[in-house]
Formats: structure tokens, C-alpha cells, sequence
């Protein structure tokens, strides 16, 4: 059940112990069987609510009952494929739509110094992402010490994993992405609000509901307050698909299908729709609840897989199959998460200069680090592990968890090993030692050169010699401009290879390049991390550039970096080595930026098209989009 608008507390206050007249009436449980001729075994439906309050984990004997009758196992949507979804957008730049321009300029102007105040950054900034990140803050207010581990849903999923079921989602991410897409900007009204206290009512009314298995006050909610477009879209499309993947995977294998309660009442709900398809729809109910920890079962032993880094300098082992994810466009990621425990696995290589490797300098700049993200470094030793030194940390992050990192150097190569949760509990289990103690090393691999290859990016133009795999990610500057970058690591020296691309805003142009170039490096000039040792205009293989090299003071390390700025029409090209200083004249260097090389452009097809809103056509290459710049009102420019 999702909260829209503040004034739904009123109302379901106001209804909270009435029932309307000609209301259906359901049985006090949330646990249904659903059965049809020519189903041999039935399957089953339970209503779920997505929380971690212990109160919720006391089970009927009935859905343990019906968990180990049953041979699969499916919530809402596949844990797997949500946090391979979320694991890959952490390293992301925040690429969210800005909420200036999914709001009205009207409700804009009426919110922006609340949503400034609230925020604690310039409205005109502020993401659908932060919002979310903001939601999620707002929910450890009403966490409790003995909260579980993981929702519900979760809880029981893992319960149903470890029992060997064949488990997975009824419905796509991409069903929840529009959700928050489209309700994301009604939201913003309810964050804006200070009603901590009118919350955290709500939430224990709801409670209250769902202990006491009240369908039929939680279907005069839902169905009695939800305005039609939100019930639409939050219920019954969703519903529909819903009853149909529980149609089609009843007829493959009997499955247990937990969802979230509020889609099981009400004419558009699951046991309706479900009964309209053919299927007898029974109440089950329990003859006692069970304690959480009460629970027992025979566990399967789970199969750990063995996993590499990216370029299969190590391996570890790990209960499930990771995600890759990309943090900040250069450092790969190797992740899993144990949903029903709420463990993180994490393993990562990244390169160290010469003089990085022969210090300890590399560890007191993390640690720094770590503390300016705001984490607290709970404690810090000293550690050896098959040939290799290094630190192992604990730290805590306020409403994120806690972490346990293994730091390795072996070689000029720093190894990342984390695991964490949600508490401190699990950080020294068994799971967690096996995770630790199953790190090796490939030497053959450390050992090797890698091999330079050309990359060809045909959406923007391009192509460049690097040393090995290359990266892109779309990036956001200061100004909250997008642009893309490519990242190559050359794990030898410790030298990163990169190439970035800024594409002039529709509907401008650059006027001059010399001036162009001028304040890119006056921008340099202001910024006191660079200390430019050489900056001039050129021609790059008929194009007008400057090339600069400066010094940076980066995370406590001095780097150098050099560049090349190419101007070609509306797209600025940025070739961009940086360097250990060392190392500002070996060879490869000079051959990647002699290797870089403009393609042509893919011409689109010269067709008729129709200006917007004007019933004007004309020739071009590609349609129009329509735009509005500042003050000067429509532009109208083609893409």
C-alpha cells in the first residue's frame, strides 16, 4: 500500500471502523488457496505488507504449511533482478529527471524554498532520485531495534530459497519504474510536510489491520479512498498482469504467491480477478502463529559460485551470481546481496602507481575518504594474506549499514573485499568468514600485459586505442548538464585512459572556439585542485583544439593530467589521460591520443517533416523537437 496525499490519513481515519454499506466481507485471513480442474495440486495467494516490524513475522502455521507443500515460490517482482537493477545504478550519476521540469511552473514556484529548506540544496537541483533517497531516510525514522533483517516478502523468499523452491517475480521492473515515474511528482507534497507524528499513526492503524487479518477494513481503504488514476495504476493494471503470471505459472509448477495485501480485495483484486479466470478461490486459516525464531526447517545447502573481477586478477566465492557495477565510470564492482539476510558481497581490483604500492599512504587516504562520506570508522587493524598487506576496517553508515573491509596491496594492485548488512550481527558469521577466507590470487594474470585494443563508439563518432576493456557511463556536471564518458584502466601503471563527450545544448550553438577554449581554461585557472603546466591552441587532425596538461591534487594524491579539447560542430571531444607524474612520457601515452580519431557522422535519411504545432514541413535529416529556451521563448531546432 503506497501513501499519496496527506489527506488520505484523514480520510481513512474518518472511515477507520466503518463499514460502507454493500462492502464485501472477507474471512479473517490473508492466506488463500487457488485451484481449478486440471491442476493436480493447488497453489496459493498471501497478502504481504512491505515491512520489517517484528510484530508482522509472526506466521499462521497455515503459510508455513502451505511454503513446504508447494514447489515454487514468487513475490512481486525477482529480489535478483531488482538489485542487479540498483547495483547497477550506484555508481551512476544521478540521472533522474530534475523536478523543476516534471512539475508545473506554478507548482514549482509554490514549493521551491520548501523543497530548498527541506533539501538543504538549490531546488533547481533536486532529482526524482533524491527524492527517493529521500523517502528512504524518512523510513528509518520509524525503524525499531528489533527490527527484522528484511521485509516480509524478503523473509519469506529466502525461507522458500533455502528450502530449495524454485523461486522469481510476477512482475518486470520496469512495471515499478513507471510508478514511480508517474506519481514521483505527487511525492514531493508529502516530504515537504513536516507530519513525523500523523506518519507514524497511520503506519501503526495499518498494523493494527494487518494483524488481525482485516481485509475487509484494508479493502474500504484501497478501494474507498484511492482516487481512480492512482488505483489504476497502482492496483489494477498492475492486478491484471498479476493474475495472469499467477494463471500461467500454476499451470507449470504449484507456487506460493506472495504479494502485497492491498492487491487481494476489492472487484479489480487478485481473488476476484482470479475467480472471473476459473479458479475456486478458498480462505485457508491457521490454528496458531509461530515466533520467527520458532521456525524450523531443513535448509539446502546453498551452491557458492565461484566469481573474477573484471580482469581475473583474483576470485572469491559467493552465494549467488553478483552484478557488475561501475563506481564513478572507472572502478568495476563485483556485487551480491543475500536478500533474506540483507548480506553484501563485493569484490574489486583497482591499480596503485609505484610509490602508492611501496606505502601505506593508499589506506590513510581511504580512510579519509570514508570519513568525508560521513561513515564511522568503528575500528581499523593491521592484516597479511597470501603474500599480500593491508588493513581490514569495520565502519558504519547512518541508514545504510555496516561494512567490513579487507584492503589488500599484492603486487601495484589494491584488492577490495567487502562484505556487509544491515546490523553489525552477520559480519563475522560463518558466511562471512568463507566470503574472506575464499580470496586467491592469479599471479599469471597479475603478472601479464594487457593487451591495447581499438574501441569504435558509432553512436558519438569516435575511435581510440586502449589498453584493454573500456567503460562508458553518462555522467552530470555541475551545472547538471549530461555527458558521456569512457573510461580504459591500465592496471600495469596505473593509468587511466579516457575519452568525454558534450554535445552543445539544442537550440545553441558555439559561436568561437578561441573563446571557447578560453574559458575552459580560465574555469581550470579557478579551480585551486589544478595547477596548469602547459595550455595551447592547435589543430587536431584538421580540427581546432588545445591541448593542456596540469597537476591535480586529488583524494590527497598529486596526479597529472593531459587532454586534448576538440571542437567538431555541436560536439566537443575530450581525449584525457591521467597519470601517476611519473609516468608523463612513456609511450602508450602518446600513442592514444595519436590513435584517437573522429568518424563520420551517421547521416540520417532527408525526409519531410512537420514543425510541432505549426502544420510547417520541411526537408532535414532528422524530425524536430521542440524546446524552451530561457526567456526567448519557442526554438525550434532539429536533432
Amino acid at each position: 500500500m503506497r501513501l499519496i496525499r496527506t489527506g488520505l490519513f484523514a480520510t481513512f481515519f474518518l472511515f477507520f471502523s466503518t463499514i460502507a454499506f454493500g462492502q464485501q466481507k472477507y474471512p479473517s485471513t490473508l492466506l488463500w488457496k487457488i485451484s481449478r480442474p486440471g491442476l493436480t495440486q493447488p497453489s496459493y495467494i498471501y497478502g504481504t505488507m512491505h515491512m520489517q516490524d517484528r510484530r508482522l513475522f509472526y506466521f499462521g502455521d497455515s503459510v508455513y504449511a502451505a511454503i513446504e507443500k508447494t514447489a515454487g515460490f514468487a513475490i512481486e517482482i525477482n529480489p535478483d533482478e531488482m538489485m542487479d537493477s540498483i547495483f547497477r545504478s550506484m555508481g551512476k550519476e544521478d540521472t533522474s529527471a530534475l523536478l523543476k521540469k516534471i512539475l508545473s511552473e506554478t507548482e514549482y514556484k509554490k514549493i521551491e524554498k520548501q523543497l530548498e529548506k527541506k533539501f538543504k540544496t538549490a531546488a533547481d537541483k533536486i532529482t526524482t532520485k533524491k527524492l527517493a533517497q529521500e523517502k528512504k531516510r524518512m523510513k528509518t525514522l520509524f525503524k525499531k531495534k528489533d527490527d527484522m533483517p528484511a521485509i516480509m516478502d524478503l523473509y519469506l523468499f529466502s525461507i522458500a530459497r533455502k528450502q530449495g523452491k524454485v523461486t522469481g517475480g510476477i512482475e518486470d521492473l520496469a512495471d515499478q519504474f513507471e510508478i514511480t515515474d508517474e506519481i514521483g511528482k505527487f511525492d514531493v507534497y508529502d516530504f515537504i510536510k513536516d507530519d513525523s507524528d500523523l506518519r507514524f499513526s497511520y503506519m501503526e492503524s495499518m498494523l493494527k489491520i494487518y494483524v488481525n487479518n482485516d481485509l475487509t477494513s484494508l479493502d474500504m481503504m484501497v478501494n474507498g479512498n484511492l482516487e481512480s488514476s492512482y488505483k489504476d495504476l497502482l492496483l489494477i493494471k498492475r492486478n491484471r498482469k498479476m493474475a495472469m503470471r499467477m494463471d500461467s505459472l500454476s499451470h507449470v509448477r504449484t507456487t506460493f504467491f506472495a504479494v502485497g495485501a492491498a492487491h487481494l480485495p476489492g472487484d479489480s483484486g487478485l481473488i476476484t480477478l482470479l475467480r472471473q479466470m476459473g479458479y475456486q478461490v478458498d480462505p485457508v486459516f491457521s490454528s496458531k502463529n509461530i515466533a520467527p525464531e520458532n521456525y524450523t526447517y531443513t535448509a539446502k545447502e546453498p551452491l557458492w559460485l565461484k566469481v573474477e573481477d573484471e580482469n581475473k586478477m583474483c576470485s572469491v566465492y559467493m552465494p549467488g551470481t553478483p552484478s557488475d557495477v561501475m563506481l564513478q565510470g572507472t572502478l568495476p564492482l563485483k556485487m551480491y546481496m543475500d536478500m533474506g539476510e540483507m548480506d553484501v558481497y563485493g569484490i574489486t581490483v583497482t591499480p596503485l602507481s609505484e610509490e602508492e604500492a611501496k606505502s601505506d599512504s593508499v589506506f590513510d587516504r581511504i580512510i579519509a575518504n570514508y570519513k568525508k562520506a560521513a561513515y564511522d570508522i568503528q575500528s581499523i587493524k593491521k592484516i597479511s594474506y597470501k603474500n599480500s598487506r593491508g588493513i581490514e576496517m569495520y565502519a558504519i553508515q547512518e541508514g545504510a549499514g555496516e561494512y567490513r573491509y579487507r584492503m589488500l596491496i599484492n603486487g601495484n594492485k589494491l584488492f577490495i573485499i567487502i562484505f556487509g548488512g544491515s546490523t553489525g550481527d552477520n559480519l563475522y558469521s560463518a558466511q562471512a568468514e568463507r566470503f574472506f577466507s575464499s580470496l586467491s590470487f592469479n599471479e599469471e594474470n597479475m603478472a601479464a600485459d594487457q593487451k591495447w585494443q581499438l574501441f569504435t563508439n558509432e553512436k558519438n563518432a569516435f575511435s581510440m586505442l586502449v589498453p584493454g576493456k573500456t567503460a562508458a557511463s553518462k555522467e552530470r556536471d555541475d551545472d547538471g548538464e549530461l555527458y558521456d564518458q569512457y573510461t580504459s584502466v591500465d592496471y600495469s601503471d596505473g593509468t587511466y585512459y579516457m575519452t568525454i563527450i558534450r554535445d552543445t545544448k539544442a537550440g545553441y550553438y558555439i559561436e568561437n572556439d578561441s573563446i571557447y577554449f578560453d574559458d575552459y581554461k580560465k574555469n581550470m585557472e579557478s579551480n585551486p585542485a589544478y595547477r596548469i603546466k602547459e595550455f595551447n591552441t592547435l589543430k587536431f587532425k584538421d580540427y581546432n583544439a588545445c591541448h593542456f596538461r596540469a597537476l591535480q591534487q586529488f583524494n590527497g594524491l598529486e596526479i597529472l593530467l593531459e587532454g586534448y579539447l576538440i571542437r567538431r560542430g555541436a560536439r566537443t571531444y575530450l581525449p584525457m589521460v591521467v597519470m601517476p607524474k611519473e609516468k608523463a612520457d612513456f609511450p602508450q601515452i602518446t600513442n592514444f591520443f595519436r590513435s584517437f580519431t573522429p568518424l563520420p557522422f551517421k547521416t540520417g535519411e532527408w525526409k519531410k517533416q512537420v514543425l510541432p504545432g505549426t502544420g510547417i514541413s520541411l526537408f532535414t535529416p532528422a524530425p524536430f523537437i521542440m524546446t524552451v529556451a530561457d526567456s526567448t521563448g519557442l526554438i525550434l531546432t532539429r536533432t
